[in-house]
């Protein structure tokens, strides 16, 4: 006699799929469509994250939210865009509330990709 499996969630989003204690382009996502969501920074910090093309861990900052668990690993450019909205010191961060969307045109190791961008409201 074979047991049968049992299933726990029929159609699983990749979010449940892929599960990870980071954001990723598809977590901004809701019934088929992507979303723009405004979320109020709570710390930031350096963390050893794993960096799959350099395939080691390396030191990245991070953000972490008062609404959600995942945090984001800031990229260069979202980086780049926070320094220019809210300064260089991040202690100033704390607080202030940015808005994550998905941009469908970025470039990841030569391809065009969906990532995480960061818009300063």
């Amino acid at each position: 006699m074979r047991s049968e499996a049992k299933i726990v969630k029929e159609n699983p989003s990749p979010s449940e799929m892929l599960d990870s204690a980071f954001l990723r382009w598809w977590d901004l996502c809701k019934d088929g469509k992507m979303i723009e969501v405004p979320l109020a920074v709570e710390k930031v910090r350096m963390e050893k994250v794993f960096i799959p093309k350099a395939n080691k861990e390396e030191s990245r900052p991070v953000l972490t939210f008062a609404k959600t668990d995942k945090r984001l690993i800031l990229n260069k450019t979202n980086t780049k865009t926070m320094i220019a909205g809210h300064g260089i010191d991040t202690a100033k961060w704390i607080g202030k509330t940015i808005t994550l969307y998905v941009d469908t045109n970025v470039k990841l190791q030569g391809q065009k990709t969906n990532g995480i961008r960061i818009k300063i409201i």
